[in-house]
C-alpha cells in the first residue's frame, strides 16, 4: 500500500495553488487549449461521417459522458493505491473531478494518479481509431479527440509537478490542488 498522509507532516509549506474557479485565466487557457486538441481530430470525423451508421451517431453523446465517468473512475482507482483514501466525485459545471481533498498525495503518486487516464484509455482508443472499420471511423475520432482534450488539466498538472522535488506532496480538492515543499 502507498503511504499517503490526512495531516500534513511537519516541515512542509504550501508552495502553489491551482484552482480553477479562482484563476479564471487558468480556467479560460484549459478550456481553449483542450479545444485546439480535439481540432485535429475533426476532418477525421466530417471525412467519414456519410460512412457513419446511424446507430454510431447516436451511440456520440452517451460515449463522451461515459469516457468522463470513466476517466475519473481510473483517477480514483489510483487515489484508493493508498491506504485509507476517501474519494469524493462532483461536476463543477465545467469539468468533472475525482478528488481526495482530505489527503497529502507524495508527488510520484500524484503524478501516477494524474497520467492514470491517459494512459489507461489511450490503450484502448488508439487500436480502436487504428483499426476502427470505415463506418466506425467518426465515432473513433471524436472519442480519441474527446479524451485527449479533456485530459488537459491532468497535462497542466504534471508539468507543474515536474518541476518540483520528489519530497513533494500534493492536496487535490477537486477544483484544484496545492502543492507543498519541505520548508
Amino acid at each position: 500500500m502507498i503511504k499517503a498522509y490526512t495531516v500534513l507532516p511537519e516541515g512542509y509549506e504550501r508552495s502553489k495553488v491551482l484552482d480553477l474557479e479562482k484563476n479564471r485565466k487558468l480556467f479560460w487557457f484549459l478550456n481553449i487549449a483542450s479545444i485546439v486538441i480535439f481540432i485535429p481530430f475533426l476532418p477525421a470525423f466530417f471525412n467519414h461521417i456519410e460512412y457513419a451508421q446511424p446507430l454510431s451517431l447516436i451511440l456520440y453523446l452517451p460515449l463522451m459522458i461515459l469516457n468522463i465517468v470513466v476517466h475519473e473512475l481510473i483517477h480514483a482507482a489510483f487515489f484508493k493505491l493508498a491506504k485509507g483514501v476517501n474519494i469524493k466525485f462532483k461536476f463543477h459545471g465545467f469539468a468533472a473531478s475525482a478528488s481526495s481533498p482530505d489527503t497529502y498525495f507524495k508527488k510520484w503518486h500524484y503524478f501516477a494518479v494524474g497520467l492514470a487516464p491517459f494512459i489507461v484509455l489511450n490503450l484502448i482508443y488508439i487500436p480502436f481509431f487504428i483499426f476502427a472499420p470505415l463506418h466506425l471511423i467518426s465515432l473513433a475520432a471524436v472519442l480519441l479527440g474527446n479524451h485527449l482534450s479533456s485530459c488537459i488539466g491532468d497535462y497542466i498538472v504534471s508539468i507543474y509537478l515536474l518541476r518540483y522535488k520528489p519530497s513533494t506532496l500534493v492536496k487535490d480538492y477537486g477544483v484544484g490542488m496545492e502543492f507543498y515543499r519541505k520548508s
